[in-house]
């Protein structure tokens, strides 16, 4: 309640590109156990910030169908989970450069979406101030 649905949803992102760029700059030198362990706990923290929001906002959105809402958003979120671990498995490069890759242009491209969803969606707990 501190924090507006659509500023959780953008501090998440941040820590999760954060973590593309930072894993990015870890395994410039070389491959080891930090150099994906620690961005990956970071991009685990900005998920675990993201996901239960975007469903809330889900929820909000199409309120008089949010059962519909949340069981379309984890259907999405399968289908791209596995669209993307095929798309990671083909990608010439090694696989933490084309893991850190993917999670910063995620992170960027979900940062775009969700500016698009707040302007035309303002979020009900703005709206329930204003009442």
């Amino acid at each position: 309640k501190r924090l507006p649905i659509a500023a959780q949803i953008n501090v998440g992102l941040g820590f999760s590109g954060f973590s593309g760029l930072l894993m990015l700059a870890m395994v410039l030198p070389g491959v080891n156990m930090a150099s994906v362990l620690l961005p990956m706990i970071i991009c685990t923290l900005g998920t675990t910030m993201v996901r239960p929001a975007s469903v809330s906002r889900a929820m909000d959105i199409f309120g008089e169908q949010a059962g519909t809402a949340s069981a379309a958003g984890g259907t999405l979120m399968f289908v791209t989970g596995g669209l993307v671990s095929f798309v990671l498995a083909v990608v010439p490069w090694p696989p933490s450069w084309s893991l850190a890759v993917f999670i910063l242009l995620a992170a960027i491209v979900s940062y775009a979406l969700n500016r698009m969803i707040s302007r035309s969606a303002p979020d009900s707990e703005l709206l329930a101030e204003e009442a």
